[in-house]
């Protein structure tokens, strides 16, 4: 059920209870009905029984071992047995009426027992708040392996323990540079930058969108720009930049972690590219044209209109300098 990479099903399953917050409940009916959604339907009923059944026996061996608080209804494993024989037409794989499950909640035993298993077998297991001592370099590579919502939390107790100013100069100090690595460090950045409101971290902001440093003044304008202020020599060219810097990150990584990112972030970055697409060549970034060519490639069959006109942008690339 697991490849050698942790991404298999029972990584997935392990991930979602580590990430539910302290003293939150994981309900494994829902869990299941979500990892259900893209199979057919003639099979998803019936994994989804056979799932349940496993994860209601899982979590019994974590109650044992006080490793976890469970909460199940006597009628639960009945149900879940009666319609794997039939009793109920599962076999039809067309009843979707929501079925019972058993509810966890993991102990810091737990927790704790849980992370050493995940980070054995090389998943992603963030405590949150064991970088509030880390550079920002350093926080920015880990942010990359959160969720949103743990990634907030870190974050907020990374500028909390050191206050804004000095957070601001850190963090536009690791945005230097035009390689790939420093565009995912950006990418990270973005969310951090945006806590930022106090006084003195905005004027960091303003010296460094000021600046001529690459990577670090166009980081700072988009983070003004995010708050309805547009710095001075930066004009709607920002938005075509801070775009292919988004995809220069993952490409940069791999072919395919541009196509996950793209997937991942389909609904925030498909319609700037959407709309940019025929004006993208103009970007005065040192990947346009990479980024151009690999996006058109990727898209090619989600959107073919689209992966042609950024085809077509990136052979333009360049051109104005020519001229």
């Amino acid at each position: 059920m697991q490849g050698e990479d942790g991404t298999g099903l029972t990584a997935v399953v392990l991930r979602a209870l580590y990430e539910v917050p302290d003293d939150e409940w994981l309900d494994t009916a829902l869990l299941v009905e979500a990892l259900r959604k893209n199979l057919p339907t003639h099979e998803a009923r019936l994994i989804e029984l056979l799932l349940l059944q496993l994860l209601d026996q899982a979590a019994l061996i974590l109650a044992e071992y006080q490793a976890a608080d469970v909460e199940t209804s006597p009628e639960t494993s009945r149900t879940h047995y009666h319609i794997l024989l039939g009793v109920k037409g599962a076999s039809d794989g067309s009843d979707d009426t929501p079925l019972p499950g058993t509810r966890l909640r993991l102990t810091p035993l737990g927790r704790h027992g849980l992370r050493e298993y995940l980070l054995a077998e090389g998943v992603p297991a963030p405590l949150i708040g064991e970088l509030a001592d880390a550079d920002a370099p350093t926080l920015l590579e880990a942010l990359l392996d959160y969720d949103p919502a743990s990634a907030h939390a870190e974050i907020t107790g990374w500028i909390n323990h050191r206050s804004q100013g000095p957070a601001a100069v850190q963090l536009i100090d690791a945005c230097a540079g035009l390689e790939a690595d420093a565009a995912l460090r950006r990418l990270s950045a973005a969310p951090v930058l945006a806590e930022l409101d106090e006084p003195r971290a905005l004027a960091v902001l303003r010296k460094a969108a000021a600046s001529q440093v690459p990577g670090c003044a166009q980081s700072a304008a988009i983070a003004l720009a995010g708050r309805g202020e547009i710095p001075e020599g930066h004009g709607p060219e920002l938005q075509l930049w801070g775009l292919i810097d988004q995809l220069w990150g993952p490409l940069g990584v791999a072919d395919n972690a541009l196509s996950a990112f793209l997937d991942q972030e389909g609904d925030k970055v498909m319609p700037l590219l959407e709309q940019t697409a025929d004006d993208l060549w103009r970007c005065d970034h040192p990947a346009t044209r990479a980024v151009l060519e690999a996006a058109g490639r990727h898209l090619k069959t989600r959107d073919k209109v689209l992966a042609k006109r950024l085809r077509k942008s990136a052979t333009k690339v360049g051109s104005q300098r020519r001229q």
